[in-house]
């Protein structure tokens, strides 16, 4: 019987014990770049050291679980019928919509400021599993502040905090949400590597690096039509099931901020 670690196979994994990280699972670190990640499920998982600093989460059902799972940045949808989301009454948040914006979406619905979606770490449900934020995974370097590694992506590349070398956020994330530097663990080593960030995607758009032209190309969401989603804030279009946000955090071509 093959084993499974974080929703991928064992067997697919090269595990480096200098960091505790996993190098990667076939197709995903093979081929050309930029590569589509999974919209449902793992793009990655996380690594010994991050899971030392929260080795147990809460999953949905109320029981702890070990929080290995890394997700992108979209959902799978809601409805009323879902724990704790009675206040939606007939309203359906339909899938492919990245957590951030369906909880500001249905927060609306439901007339209330905080739905509570993710919880303090930027995970949720059963199985548990990351979206975003993870600040409580990461902490700075104690030379250079840049943040540690949280993680390693499906193409073996890690997943660091949000800040890089002097405590800052980068300006220079490619559409996959990576860029190249050196980090606290690549041994003085130019490398490619994401960042994690504050809106959609979050982790990762794809396995990069990749453009968001190049990206777009990768999802058939992105080619579709989009729908029209309503927050406090006002109503925009999106589309569902495309993972890749331009300067503007949008996944629409020049619809802007």
């Amino acid at each position: 019987m093959v084993q499974s670690f974080c929703g991928f196979t064992i067997k697919d994994f090269v595990f480096s014990p200098s960091n505790g990280s996993f190098a990667g699972v076939a197709p995903y670190n093979t081929g050309s770049k930029p590569q589509a990640a999974p919209l449902r499920g793992n793009v990655g998982c996380v690594n010994a050291a991050a899971l030392a600093l929260r080795p147990t989460a809460t999953a949905g059902g109320g029981g702890t679980i070990i929080p290995v799972n890394i997700y992108g940045p979209m959902e799978a949808g809601f409805t009323s019928s879902q724990p704790g989301m009675s206040c939606l009454g007939n309203f359906v948040l339909p899938g492919g919509v990245d957590t951030q914006t369906a909880e500001a979406v249905m927060a609306n619905v439901c007339s209330v400021t905080d739905l509570g979606l993710l919880d303090y770490c930027g995970g949720h449900a059963n199985p548990y599993h990351y979206h975003q934020s993870m600040s409580c995974l990461y902490t700075p370097d104690s030379v250079t502040e840049h943040s540690t590694r949280i993680g390693t992506a499906g193409d073996g590349n890690g997943i660091y905090g949000a800040f890089v070398d002097g405590g800052l956020v980068p300006t220079d994330l490619d559409a996959c949400g990576g860029r190249y530097g050196i980090t606290p663990d690549s041994n003085g080593q130019r490398v490619y590597y994401y960042v994690m960030q504050e809106s959609a995607p979050f982790t990762l758009a794809c396995f990069g690096p990749g453009t968001v032209e190049q990206c777009r190309t990768l999802y058939p969401g992105c080619s579709a039509s989009s729908t029209t989603l309503t927050t406090a804030f006002g109503s925009g279009s999106y589309k569902l099931d495309c993972p890749c946000f331009d300067s503007d955090r949008s996944n629409v071509a020049g619809q802007g901020l």
